[in-house]
C-alpha cells in the first residue's frame, strides 16, 4: 500500500454520511427501526452471530473474539471477494449491537478494505490501530456512516416537525430508530449544535421517500384499546367494534403507541369491494357470483357496505336513526362517523368482530 498523507487520513464525514443516506434511499427498508440485517444481507454479505459461526466452525466462541479482535464484531474480506460481517450476540445492549452491524458494514460501503492490506477490519481493535495508520480514520468514517444509517437526520427531523417538539426524549429517540439512550443523546446534541451554529431547520433527502407511507401511518393512525385496531386520526368512532376508545398520537404518548402499533394490533376480517364500495367476491350468504347493483339478486342482501343508522343502547336495546351517507371500507363493522352498524354486520356479511378471528399484525 501506499504510505498514508494528511489527506487520506482525515475523515470524510460528508461521504459517509451521503453514502448512509443513498444506501437507504436505494434498498427496499420502508420503516423504523431500520432492519439492518436485511439491509447488509441484501448487498451479499454474510452476517452471522459469534454464537452461531462458533457453532458452525466448531471452535470456543473465545476464539472467534480473537479472530475479530474486538468484543463487538468486525467484517472479514475472503480470499474470494466475498465479505463476512460478525457481530457479539451475547451484547446485552441491542442499540449497541445495532450499532455494530451498522458500523461494519460501513466500513464494507465506504471500501474501506480496499485502502489495506488488512482483510479484517474490527471495531475497537488496538493491534490494527498499530499497525495501519488509517485505522483511525475508517473508525470514524464507520461510526459516522452508523450514526447516519441507523438515524438518518432528515427522519428525525421530520418526528420534531409533526410534534413541534425539540429536542426529542432520549427514550423517543431510542425507541423509534432502535439505538441506545447513549446514542439518542448524541443526536439531539448534534441537533442542538445545529440550531445554535446554522440557520438550518429542517433537512431533506430522498431516502425520506422510501418512509412515505411508514410516516403517513405513524402520524395519522390511532389505535383502538377494546379491539386492538388502526384507526385514521380522523375517525370519531371504531369502524372494528364501534367504540370511540383510542389513543391517539401525542408526543406524550407516542412511544406507547408505537409499541401498541407495532406489537399489540389485529387484523379482521376484510370483504372485497369494487371502486363503488359493492362487494366483489360471492354472496356469503347465498354464494350467488353474479353481483351487480345495490343488491344480491338471488337473495336480496345489500352488497354495498354503508351506515344503516341502527345504533346499540347501553342497555342492550337497537336503536334506528338517521343513517350516514359514507361508505364503508370492507371490514367496517360500524360506521366510522357515527358509530351506527354497518349494512355487512347488519345482514350477517361479517361476523361481529368478538367472533372474528384477528390475526397480529407484528
Amino acid at each position: 500500500m501506499t504510505s498514508p498523507t494528511i489527506s487520506n487520513l482525515k475523515p470524510h464525514f460528508n461521504l459517509a454520511q451521503q453514502s448512509a443516506y443513498n444506501v437507504l434511499a436505494s434498498s427496499n427498508i420502508y420503516e423504523l427501526p431500520v432492519n439492518l440485517k436485511k439491509l447488509v444481507r441484501s448487498y451479499n454479505i454474510q452476517l452471522q452471530s459469534y454464537t452461531m459461526f462458533a457453532k458452525d466452525m466448531d471452535i470456543p466462541l473465545e476464539m472467534v473474539t480473537s479472530l475479530c479482535a474486538s468484543d463487538d464484531g468486525c467484517i472479514m474480506k475472503r480470499g474470494d471477494g466475498t465479505y463476512l460481517l460478525l457481530y457479539n450476540d451475547l451484547v446485552t445492549n441491542i442499540g449497541r449491537v445495532r450499532f455494530t452491524i451498522a458500523h461494519e458494514f460501513g466500513h464494507f460501503i465506504l471500501k474501506h478494505h480496499d485502502e489495506t492490506d488488512e482483510t479484517t477490519i474490527s471495531r475497537n481493535n488496538p493491534f490494527m490501530r498499530l499497525r495501519d495508520k488509517k485505522y483511525d480514520r475508517f473508525e470514524q468514517e464507520a461510526n459516522y456512516f452508523a450514526k447516519r444509517l441507523i438515524a438518518p437526520i432528515p427522519l428525525v427531523d421530520e418526528y420534531i416537525h409533526n410534534f413541534q417538539t425539540a429536542p426529542l426524549s432520549t427514550q423517543f429517540i431510542s425507541e423509534i430508530f432502535g439505538t441506545s439512550k447513549e446514542f439518542a443523546g448524541y443526536i439531539n446534541k448534534e441537533l442542538d449544535n445545529r440550531s445554535k451554529k446554522t440557520n438550518i431547520i429542517r433537512e431533506t433527502h430522498r431516502l425520506l421517500d422510501n418512509f412515505h407511507d411508514f410516516l403517513y401511518h405513524e402520524f395519522n393512525t390511532k389505535f383502538c384499546f377494546t379491539c386492538n385496531s388502526i384507526s385514521p386520526v380522523s375517525y370519531n368512532c371504531c369502524s372494528i367494534c364501534g367504540n370511540n376508545n383510542f389513543i391517539i398520537p401525542t408526543i406524550n404518548n407516542f412511544t406507547q403507541l408505537h409499541y401498541l402499533r407495532k406489537n399489540r394490533s389485529m387484523i379482521y376480517q376484510k370483504l372485497e369491494l369494487d371502486k363503488d364500495g359493492r362487494l366483489c367476491e360471492k354472496c356469503p350468504i347465498c354464494e350467488n357470483e353474479n353481483l351487480h347493483d345495490n343488491y344480491c339478486q338471488i337473495c336480496g342482501i345489500d352488497i354495498i357496505n354503508k351506515c344503516t343508522g341502527i345504533k346499540e343502547s347501553p342497555s342492550g336495546f337497537l336503536i334506528t336513526g338517521g343513517a350516514c351517507k359514507t361508505p364503508l371500507d370492507g371490514d367496517a363493522r360500524y360506521c366510522y362517523n357515527c358509530g351506527a352498524r354497518a349494512t355487512f354486520l347488519e345482514n350477517k356479511i361479517l361476523p361481529i368482530w368478538l367472533e372474528n378471528h384477528p390475526s397480529e399484525t407484528a
